[in-house]
Formats: structure tokens, sequence, C-alpha cells
């Protein structure tokens, strides 16, 4: 936990360079304590240990930089009023982590209990190749996160204020993101959709030839993703954070169906389908709660 605050806190402030070292240095010495313990033979305790140690060492630098957690924490600002706040805050965003963690993992259970081990090797091995590509997107929105808030928090006590406008200053930040990722994503998934079938047998072996069309299909991904994220920091940003619960379980809801669907039919191709149908849909879903819950007009 102590790790997690520090973290949010350094990339509230855009010390982003400061996460990206704590982080690397954690990871090398990590890595090389694991070499260290599988050579001498040590069993999964030791690896464990190891990884609690190293998980320790960075919460105490978070918690002891020079702009961390040690300057920020005061007792006394740990109010009756406060902890209320913070409890009342706290079960939305525990369900939004749930429902993303449940989602993003829900085609892998549902396709290895409908069609198999197999159909699951054959759609994992390039589904792994677009999750690469998706990652990019989300490093750039949570860069972007403190200046959305900054820049485009809307007052959400005024229930009568006006429509915005991405044409606005405030949210000049957002539209140049969202045009942004959407010709990078577009030209990425032409350029991935193209190369498929030459990069999957490459990197997985002829066996996975025929999973080329997942790749294909998923190509699709980075773009209605890249612009979901940005509008999901937007609703963030402005506390709107049960809007964003709703949206997550209503595409969640529907992913379940279009796997149920389309798996039994299409095995691992239909997977596929099904994963970027509910990113589109998933894409027009936000795109509405933005416009109701933040008032923002394209």
């Amino acid at each position: 936990m102590v790790t997690s605050t520090g973290e949010a806190l350094l990339i509230a402030r855009e010390r982003f360079e400061t996460v990206a070292l704590i982080a690397v240095s954690e990871s090398v010495i990590r890595t090389i304590l694991w070499i260290g313990i599988i050579v001498s033979g040590f069993g999964v305790v030791a690896l464990l240990t190891a990884l609690l140690i190293c998980r320790v060492i960075a919460a105490w630098v978070y918690w002891r930089h020079e702009r961390g957690l040690a300057r920020e924490f005061s007792v006394r600002a740990a109010t009756r009023f406060e902890m209320r706040r913070l409890v009342v805050m706290s079960p939305p965003f525990f369900g939004i982590l749930l429902l993303t963690v449940c989602v993003s993992r829900l085609d892998f259970l549902m396709l290895s209990a409908i069609a198999g081990p197999v159909a699951l090797g054959l759609y994992s091995a390039p589904y792994r190749i677009a999750e690469g590509f998706l990652m990019i997107s989300q490093a750039v929105t949570v860069a972007l996160f403190p200046r959305i808030a900054k820049d485009c928090a809307v007052n959400t006590d005024n229930e009568k204020s006006e429509n915005f406008s991405l044409l606005e200053p405030q949210f000049k930040l957002v539209a140049t993101a969202i045009r942004g990722l959407t010709i990078l994503g577009f030209a990425g998934a032409i350029g991935l959709a193209t190369i498929a079938p030459l990069l999957v047998p490459l990197l997985f072996g002829p066996s996975f030839a025929p999973a080329f069309v997942v790749l294909v299909i998923l190509a699709g991904l980075p773009v209605p993703v890249a612009i979901d994220q940005v509008l999901g920091s937007l609703l963030l940003a402005n506390h709107r954070q049960r809007a964003d619960l709703v949206v997550m379980a209503v595409c969640g809801s529907i992913y379940l169906v279009a796997l149920a669907i389309l798996v039994p039919l299409y095995g691992y191709v239909g997977a596929a389908a099904a994963t970027l149908l509910t990113a589109l849909v998933l894409l027009s879903v936000r795109i509405i709660a933005v416009r109701i819950t933040v008032r923002v007009r394209g």
C-alpha cells in the first residue's frame, strides 16, 4: 500500500523519471537476488522472502524520498471527516479494479472452459502481441492523467454547469491526446494486421500460423482502447468514479454474453471478435457517460 501510494503521489507531481528509476532498480535487484537464490538451490519460500524484502525497500524509498510520503503524511489530517470521506469513496474504486481484472481475463477463462487448452494456446500467443501495443496507450494515459486532472477538472458540485466542448482551452490536452492516439492507433493497426501472417509463425512457430487471424482482428484494439482510456481518465479526474463503475459493469456483462455466443461457434477466432466488439461497445458507452456526467460535447 505504501509503495502504491508513493508511486501515485510522484505520478501526480509528474515525477515519472523518479518512479521509473525506483521501479527499474527494484526489478534489477530482485532479479539478481532470485538468480542467486535459484543457483544456491533454495526454494520458493526464499524467492518470496526476497520479493518481500524488495517491496519493503521500495516502500521505504517512497516514504523517505524528498517529495515522498513522509512530507505529505500527517496524523492530524486523519480526522473523522476525512476518514469517512475516504471510506465512502473507496467502494467504487474497488469495484472498478475488480471488474477490470475480471474482464481482462474473461476471454481466457471462457475460451479454456468452452474450447479447450489448444484453442486457448492459439488465442493467447497473438493476444500477447496485441497486448504489447495496448501498453503504449496505457503508458501515455498514465503520463497525461495529472495534467488532465489539473486542466480539465469540472466542478462536480455545480449541477447546473454549462456544457463543455473539447474545443475549449481547458480540454485542449484531452482533444490533442485523442487525435494523436487515434492517428497512431490506425497506423499501428494497419501495420500490425498487414504483417500478422508473417509475425505470428515467426515468433511462435509454424504450428501457430493459423492463429494469425486473431492478431488481424485484435489489431483493431489500439484505437478504441486508447480513446477509452483517455475518456476514462477524464471521468476519474472529475470525480465520476461511479459512472466509470457503471460503464465497466455494463461492458463486462456484454463481454460475457458475446463470448458465450461466439466462442462455441468460432472458437478462438470468436473470442478475438468478442474482444474487439466489446472494446467498441465500451468506447460508445464511455462517450455517453462523459457526455451525461461531465457534460462534454465533441
